[in-house]
């Protein structure tokens, strides 16, 4: 977020010329940071099971209680 913050002010202070490579380096900066944030939570999923398995029979409980 601190990164997403950090393209947006590079980008109102640099002057018009430089402004559209400042634009593509903050879509790079965005996608990144979804790679990152993807990334983390496919991390989650893989390594830590058993609060998948919580997660999971949590949706069960609820979906029986409806």
């Amino acid at each position: 977020r601190e990164q997403y913050a950090r393209c947006m002010t590079h980008a109102d202070e640099k002057p018009v010329a430089e402004r559209f490579r400042s634009l593509r380096e903050r879509r790079n900066c965005l996608a990144r940071e979804v790679r990152v944030h993807r990334l983390a939570k496919k991390n989650i999923d893989e390594f830590e099971p058993h609060q998948n398995i919580q997660r999971q029979a949590l949706a069960k409980k609820t979906t029986e209680q409806v």
